[in-house]
């Protein structure tokens, strides 16, 4: 792919091509660079043999109109190298990577980087990277095979096709999918919440200028200022805003977890509550008839609970099954519990008994056995958390629930998991599904998109539902 990008490259100025400054070649491996030149040499065209290609510590100081980054990677364990460089920069609260900083700065004109999308997603700063080429129409999933031969039209948003439509939904599994459904999901309930707990705050921020700037920042400036959604939202973070001051300069804001948490709601909540709404209700009638076996008694722990979106939607969708809905809601941020509390009690005031957890782990033996007095339904809700936790965390994760049912055999398990697409290929979620494999058996699961009000786009996730 790096050897087809630079003879279309050559091939739009023959004559005006110059092998020291129109083209070069940034790759992590020294050993590559014999590999991409012999590829390069198969085009049979002399000025691209001595074109630059050599490792991001060697390109410093150098500098071409045309930069392409290779990242090569095509294990998991190969992650290990590229990210040796990332620190946490303790002013703002970002994570730096030095060598990337160095390989995107050498682009005079145009950089394009090349790489597995589905390994590179495992690292935050890849994943951020990624969204934000994605949100600016300059992402394209594209098999090697039709990059290579050209075999791809791209469109003037940035879609990619010709070649079979890229990122469409497959099935998860055979059981019932709820497939491509764009669904209009608004709801009185929280529609009157989230105005007082969200839109009021955000509109009353001293450097919010409605609806364009939102706590000083643009849409998509307020996407990157919370990773896309995998901020752990614990620190704050200083960065330059949108908004300019009375000399035209930007100004700038220490975000506090806080702020970062009305970010979020503000920009992702509403899609995550009506894709959360369309997932919960494609299994509504086998979940009542659970609850109708159980004396009605249900606990809800939720990993990764964040504002409690998904516990909204429960409530929305079985509150009239359920009298009272002990809610066990894991999350490290103290800001996102404070602002779940806050929506739960606006919403449904004390219907929700809201236990706070940091770790998963808190819960223990004396608790399992309190909440499992008698026998229960044990909603599991895993919202968007193994884009945040590690292999190992996740396998620690499923080895101690599989000893909670275990040890609990009288209860029944349900599973719900709501995560991006891309995320299914994470190596955390498959370290997690193959560790509960033997306890539990997949209902239902697939892809599908929702739509929060007639304004919105269609937001779309993937869902899997399982039962223990």
């Amino acid at each position: 792919m790096i050897a087809a990008t630079v003879h279309r490259i050559y091939l739009m100025d023959p004559e005006g091509f110059d092998k020291d400054r129109t083209v070069g070649i940034i790759v992590p491996y020294r050993n590559q660079i014999s590999t991409i030149r012999n590829e390069i040499d198969s085009y049979h065209i002399e000025p691209l043999h001595d074109i630059m290609i050599d490792t991001v510590e060697r390109y410093q100081g150098s500098q071409c109109e045309n930069i392409i980054y290779g990242f090569t990677i095509r294990k998991y364990y190969q992650l290990g190298f590229l990210t040796g460089n990332q620190y946490v920069d303790r002013a703002s609260g970002e994570i730096i990577d030095r060598k990337l900083n160095v390989a995107m700065t050498r682009a005079m004109k145009h950089l394009i980087m090349i790489g597995n999308a589905r390994l590179l997603r495992e690292n935050v700063i890849f994943f951020k990277l990624m969204e934000f080429a994605r949100n600016r129409q300059s992402y394209f999933d594209i098999s090697p095979s039709d990059y290579v031969s050209g075999n791809f039209v791209v469109g003037s948003a940035g879609s990619v096709g010709s070649a079979g439509s890229v990122g469409s939904a497959d099935s998860v599994g055979s059981a019932g999918s709820v497939g491509s459904l764009k669904e209009l999901s608004s709801d009185e309930t929280f529609d009157r919440t989230f105005r007082t707990v969200v839109e009021e705050p955000v509109k009353g921020d001293a450097m919010t200028r409605w609806p364009q700037y939102v706590l000083g920042n643009e849409f998509a400036t307020n996407q990157a200022l919370i990773d896309y959604g995998r901020s752990h939202f614990v620190q704050s973070k200083i960065i330059q805003t949108d908004l300019k001051d009375t000399s035209g300069r930007n100004r700038m804001r220490t975000f506090t977890p806080a702020d970062q948490v009305l970010v979020y709601c503000h920009n992702m909540m509403p899609a995550h509550y009506a894709c959360a709404k369309l997932m919960y209700g494609s299994v509504r009638e086998w979940v009542e008839e659970r609850l109708s076996s159980t004396s009605l008694r249900t606990i809800s722990v939720h990993l990764g609970c964040g504002p409690a979106t998904n516990a909204l939607a429960f409530m929305q969708v079985f509150g009239d099954k359920i009298g009272c809905l002990e809610y066990e809601a894991v999350d490290i941020s103290e800001s996102m519990h404070q602002m779940g509390e806050r929506m739960l009690h606006a919403a449904y005031a004390d219907r929700v008994v809201y236990h706070k957890l940091s770790h998963f782990e808190e819960l223990n033996d004396d608790d399992w056995n309190a909440l499992s007095s008698v026998p229960t339904v044990i909603f599991f809700h895993f919202s968007y958390i193994f884009a945040k936790i590690g292999p190992q965390s996740a396998e620690k994760l499923a080895t101690r629930i599989a000893s909670v049912m275990a040890a609990h055999p009288l209860n029944r398990y349900v599973f719900f998991i709501q995560q991006a697409d891309a995320d299914r290929s994470l190596k955390s979620y498959r370290v997690f599904r193959k560790a509960l494999s033997a306890r539990v058996h997949f209902l239902k699961g697939g892809c599908a998109s929702a739509v929060w009000n007639a304004d919105a786009i269609a937001f779309p996730f993937s869902y899997e539902i399982w039962e223990g």
